[in-house]
Parts: structure tokens; sequence; C-alpha cells
């Protein structure tokens, strides 16, 4: 460019501004609507039963049912007394420790309950009372039961075992106090006084404490079975009350054993005893004259 005759070159370019200050953020936007739920996902696979496994055989001998196997010893069901169970289980396992702490309960009438059910689509639930020692056997145990409820599982069911066991006893409770005392029995040879000089005894004497007293001698006769119904064991005591001697005479067929001279008391206040040992027999004991 030329103003009057002069050539104009254009000028350097000025340095850039410095940058302006960011603007403010803008507000945020609303939230979008929630999508659809997903489909639910397929069931997954039914659980194994509960229990240890063993199939059921319907052999009711005693003898091992073999391996995996459970039978009972009575085709009526509520007339079963035993079970008989392999050692082993359906899946290989040896169950001979578990049986053996079937019978530790120290109540003894109920060691426990055994609960047989089905661990398919059956329906069978059996259950028994465990009521004394388990046995056992050979390749088997032999268990005590009684029945309580449940149907006869079908030959080769698939079944399952459980056992619950009893509770030990509790211990005993304290004695309770000591009850009133009884009244005082009967006197058991009550006194009876005779002063005759000759007594016969007779069934009214039985049992009694006779008082003989007299100044003179006194025989007492014992008469025979046949003319006085003597009970077995009777026994008469009698004492010398006075001054009278006591001689003791047997009837007919009667025989009196003593272990002395006579069978006489010995003096004042003797006294001395009779017991029938049986028929016509009687046994003279105490103080007498030897």
């Amino acid at each position: 460019m030329k103003i009057n005759g002069v050539t104009l070159t254009g000028g350097s370019s000025g340095t850039s501004g410095s940058s302006g200050t960011s603007g403010s953020s803008g507000t945020s936007g609303s939230s979008g609507t929630s999508g659809s739920s997903g489909t639910s996902g397929s069931s997954g696979t039914s659980g194994v039963a509960g229990g240890v496994r063993y199939n059921f055989t319907a052999t009711t001998t005693d003898t091992d049912p073999g391996n995996g196997l459970v039978s009972y010893n009575n085709a009526t069901i509520a007339s079963v007394t035993f079970l008989y169970i392999d050692n082993v289980d359906q899946l290989g396992n040896t169950q001979t420790a578990w049986f053996n702490t079937w019978d530790d309960s120290t109540t003894t009438a109920t060691r426990g309950v055994v609960t047989l059910y089905s661990r398919d689509t059956g329906t069978v639930v059996n259950q028994f009372q465990v009521t004394s020692t388990v046995t056992v056997a050979s390749g088997y145990y032999k268990i005590p039961v009684s029945y309580i409820s449940g149907t006869l599982p079908t030959n080769n069911a698939a079944l399952a075992i459980d056992f619950s066991r009893t509770g030990n006893s509790g211990s005993s409770g304290t004695s309770g106090s000591s009850g009133t005392s009884g009244s005082s029995g009967i006197n058991a040879f009550p006194v009876v006084s005779y002063t005759a000089t000759s007594v016969t005894l007779g069934t009214a004497d039985a049992s009694d404490y006779l008082r003989m007293n007299n100044a003179s001698a006194i025989t007492a006769s014992i008469p025979p079975q046949s003319s006085v119904t003597w009970a077995n064991d009777t026994e008469i005591i009698i004492e010398q009350a006075g001054a009278g001697k006591v001689t003791l005479s047997g009837g007919s067929g009667v025989t009196l054993n003593y272990s002395s001279l006579s069978a006489q008391t010995r003096t004042q206040y003797s006294v001395i005893g009779l017991k029938r040992v049986s028929q016509n027999v009687w046994t003279i004991f105490g103080d007498l004259t030897t």
C-alpha cells in the first residue's frame, strides 16, 4: 500500500489475549425409567433325602439281610420285635459305631426311636422304639424294638434311617419323710390263769400264756388231733405260778419230745413252751426238771 508515494508494510501481530474463565455447569437431566424385570430362572434339582440309606428286604429270618439292606422279623408290621440291619449301608459305609450307640441311654425301657422313611417318591414312614440292648451278629445287628406307627414297606423299597436317642434317666430324688408310726399290735400271748390241778389243753389255749397256780402238782394234758383240731405251728407258753409243779402229758397217740429227764417245770416261776411240729408231735422246751 502506498500513501503519498510511500509504500507501507503491515505491522507484526500482537500477542494472544489470556483465555476467559469457564462457564458454570448446566443442571443434570432427569433419570430414565426402570427397565422391565427379567424372566425367572429354572428350578434347581431336588436335594438328597437325609438319613442313612438302606433298602428294605421282605425276608423275615434272623440272618444277615445283605449289604445295604434292612429287614423286619415279622411280615405284620405291628408284630415286629426285631430289626435286622446290615453293617454296611447303600453307600458302602460301615455303620456299626452308630448302631452301638442305640442302646446307650440309661432309660432302659425306651432307649430311643428308629425312623425308616422313603428316600424317593414313596410314602413309607415307620417308627419303632428301641427297647433293650442291641445284639452284634455276624455281619449285621439285631435291634430289639416295639412298633409305634407306619405301614410295611414293599420289597426293595429305598429307605433312609434316622435314630433319636432317649435322654438318660435322672438322678433319684431325695427320700421322703418317714410316715407316722403304726398302732401297736395286739399281745401275741395274752395271759390266761388256771388254778385246777388237772387241765386239758385246747385250741382256745393256742398262742396264750398260761399261768398255772396251785400249791399241789398240776397235770396239763395235750389231746390228739382226732380230739382237737390243732392248727399247724400251734404254740403255747406255760408258767408254774404256784408251788405245784406242772407236768405235761400227751393223750393217745401224742408224742412229746424234750431234752431233759421229764416234761415238768423245774420250780416256781419256771416257764416252758409247747410247739406243735407235726400232727400229734410236740416239742417241749424251757425251764424243765433235769
